[in-house]
């Protein structure tokens, strides 16, 4: 306690009005002082942690993380900073410690902020970034970077894949007589039966509009993913309510575009344009809700 600051009263008004969290702690964890801005954010009530090891007090993961820190801030006398999540009386927060070994004195003063705000707005804005607001499946972005993946992994494993899309027909009718309120609730009813129709190994996004991209992994064959796709047509096309009050009912028609890796093409982006293609030629058809883009007799160059 010797290498304690001395003026205690002082530390305590200081952070009487700070919001964080304020520990010495000796450089093995032991905790010898503690000011709390505010007490909702302690983990433990003071009488469980006082003079016993943060590694001790804390789970074993975050533990862990401080040891590291505490071991490293003790021989090099540099800040440390880490992140750590909590679940404290039923909710889960996100905190920044900060925390130095003051100079010629065996004491670690560790600042500890509470950052579930900004945890939680970067975490909505990655989530924006990947998934589409209206159905909340993943969007454009997510599909161009997960089939860039999906190449360069089932290359190297020599499996294929395909790609599947779909086209939502005549969604502008729906938008242009029941609303746009009315065509946002038919898009994520699709996406949900799309979603409630596939295995474990297939994947469903948005890429803009009416249109839909099943990915199909698994190293599928044809006959595979025309079962699957099958069992799209027949939970996805049946009849949609537009609204609580049963002021328009509609049933989703869709049209099926198919591509495969590595037989149509090797590079993800031409993979969507042959499956677009390959959707167009279903959508014009006045018999078939799925084409394969092998059967429409392209020429690629591989």
């Amino acid at each position: 306690m010797s290498d304690l600051p001395a003026d205690k009263d002082l530390l305590a008004a200081l952070f009487s009005v700070i919001p964080d969290l304020f520990f010495f702690v000796e450089p093995c964890g032991k905790i010898v002082y503690y000011q709390a801005g505010n007490t909702r954010d302690l983990y433990k009530d003071p009488s469980e942690f006082m003079h016993k090891r943060m590694q001790d007090v804390l789970p074993e993961n975050v533990g862990d993380k401080f040891d590291h820190a505490m071991t490293k801030a003790a021989a090099t006398c540099q800040l440390q900073v880490l992140e750590y999540e909590l679940r404290i009386s039923d909710e889960l927060k996100f905190f920044e410690a900060r925390l130095n070994k003051l100079p010629n004195k065996d004491i670690i003063p560790i600042i500890i902020r509470d950052v579930t705000p900004r945890m939680k707005a970067e975490q909505l804005l990655a989530r924006y970034a990947y998934y589409d607001a209206v159905t909340e499946i993943p969007n454009r972005r997510f599909t161009i970077e997960f089939l860039e993946k999906q190449v360069a992994d089932c290359g190297r494993r020599g499996e294929a894949f395909a790609v599947a899309f779909v086209d939502l027909n005549e969604f502008k009718s729906v938008n242009d007589t029941f609303g746009h309120r009315a065509g946002d609730l038919l898009l994520k009813e699709v996406a949900t039966r799309l979603k409630n129709s596939l295995r474990a190994s297939d994947t469903v996004t948005r890429i803009g509009g009416d249109e839909f991209v099943i990915l199909l992994g698994g190293d599928p064959t044809d006959a595979a993913v025309l079962s699957v796709l099958n069992k799209v047509l027949h939970v996805a096309e049946k009849p949609v309510i537009l609204g609580e009050e049963d002021k328009g009912i509609t049933t989703p028609k869709l049209s099926i575009g198919v591509a495969f890796f590595p037989y149509d093409s090797q590079d993800g982006s031409e993979l969507l344009s042959f499956s677009d293609a390959a959707m167009y030629h279903a959508k014009t058809s006045s018999t078939d809700s799925i084409s394969f883009f092998k059967e429409l007799g392209v020429q690629t160059q591989k």
